[in-house]
């Protein structure tokens, strides 16, 4: 609903049949009334065990066998691979669209280290099949892609999925302390670490910053900040914490700045969002 629903609503006005596979939330409702056909899974992301791998395979290859599609749309480093292996056999092109590719291939930890060259190697083989094409959004995801062997003509470079800039509008700089937010999960690749310390350092010299953070952690992903760290941040003087936020625009009229101290990240929509209020940006991303 976030990042996929224009390309979804492209594909229906051409004449296609669309059913979305995910796990439900709180959108069914919402997605169901624009004639999508939706399937609830269990998904279970982030786990590096065989079985939770080969539920997640067994519960999409049962639905690829049941709708036949000629097309699938997979979002995602392990919606791809899941997906791309669940089709083994049935025919249909296969789109898999990376936005990045995660911890895994970002992180010096040991379990990440462990997991790369298991992931390259399946990767390797799905995105390299005569069915299958590749969707990136920049030179350096492109430049990824085909150092695991894609040819070139497999893969597509198309543009981000952007803002809806008729609802997000410039808003009028709000009074009072300067006010700094950062919008996204809490992540340690995110920086959030690096920005609650530098709030910690500005208070201690005597310069009031009041600092919003909007968004949750991510328990599937092994970069999480821990919940005991994060209800400690929650009594420090100045610091908001917000959870999840159904109105951005909300963050983006209290706040004068937007930060987001990544050490690495391509441009997030979150920044993009902040831009058309009209705030003012602080990015650190690598």
């Amino acid at each position: 609903m976030s990042h996929r629903l224009p390309m979804a609503l492209e594909a229906q006005r051409a004449g296609f049949d669309v059913h979305v596979v995910t796990q439900v939330n709180n959108d069914g409702a919402a997605i169901e009334a624009l004639g999508f056909r939706l399937h609830s899974i269990v998904w279970q992301r982030g786990s590096i065990s065989p079985f939770a791998f080969l539920t997640n395979l067994q519960a999409v290859r049962r639905l690829y066998r049941d709708i036949a599609p000629d097309l699938v749309h997979q979002v995602g480093l392990q919606p791809s691979i899941v997906g791309s292996l669940s089709a083994t056999g049935l025919g249909g092109m296969r789109l898999n669209a990376l936005a990045g590719l995660g911890f895994t291939f970002t992180s010096a930890t040991p379990k990440a280290r462990f997991m790369r060259p298991i992931l390259s190697a399946l990767l390797r083989h799905v995105l390299c099949h005569p069915r299958a094409a590749v969707l990136v959004q920049n030179p350096d995801d492109r430049a990824a892609i085909s150092g695991l062997g894609v040819s070139d003509e497999k893969i597509f470079t198309i543009g981000g999925s952007g803002v809806e800039t008729d609802r997000l509008t410039p808003l009028p700089e709000s009074p009072g302390i300067i006010t700094a937010a950062f919008v996204g999960r809490l992540l340690d690749d995110k920086g959030i670490r690096t920005l609650v310390g530098a709030h910690e350092i500005l208070a201690q010299r005597g310069e009031p910053v009041r600092l919003l953070i909007a968004g949750e952690p991510d328990p599937a992903n092994p970069a999480s900040i821990p919940p005991d760290e994060i209800a400690a941040w929650r009594g420090r003087p100045g610091l908001e914490l917000l959870g999840q936020v159904q109105d951005i625009r909300d963050v983006w009229k209290a706040a004068h700045i937007a930060v987001l101290p990544s050490r690495r990240e391509g441009l997030p929509k979150s920044l993009l969002e902040a831009a058309a209020c009209r705030t003012r940006e602080a990015y650190a991303g690598s």
